[in-house]
């Protein structure tokens, strides 16, 4: 697949995030793999391509130091690695269980191997359940 290939599809502007939105993005992805010619279909909060937002005070769990850092992320869903053809190097992707419309709830991330390599793991599996992040602010 290549970028050429992706068709990008913004959500109305003036639907509000609530309790229903994951269940009909859902239903609407799923709409869209059962057209011929659409082999995938994922969401994410921004395009692949575009700036992403930042997250604040990104920290490891298992040292106690007071070392933070800002890093940039993006919001995906469990299909996103597999659309665009990501490997996943250690741990395991989102399933629609990790999904919910309240931030507060949202427990599980993936980082780059680069992110793993920043905060100072020596391998990608010992990154797995180790890092904390919290202040998430949109890219200007």
């Amino acid at each position: 697949m290549t970028l050429s290939q992706v068709l990008i599809i913004k959500p109305p502007v003036l639907t509000g995030f609530d309790s229903s939105f994951i269940s009909h993005e859902n239903s609407f992805k799923a709409e869209l793999t059962g057209i011929p010619g659409i082999t995938a279909a994922c969401s994410s909060n921004r395009v692949a391509v575009d700036e992403m937002g930042r997250a604040f005070n990104v920290h490891r769990t298992d040292k106690n130091s007071e070392t933070t850092m800002t890093m940039r992320n993006m919001g995906i869903d469990f299909d996103f690695l597999n659309l665009y053809g990501i490997p996943l190097l250690a741990g395991r992707n989102f399933t629609p269980l990790d999904y919910n419309t309240s931030f507060d709830r949202l427990h599980n991330i993936l980082i780059s191997a680069s992110a793993a390599k920043s905060l100072g793991f020596l391998s990608n599996e010992e990154a797995v359940g180790k890092i904390s992040w919290s202040g998430v602010r949109n890219g200007m």
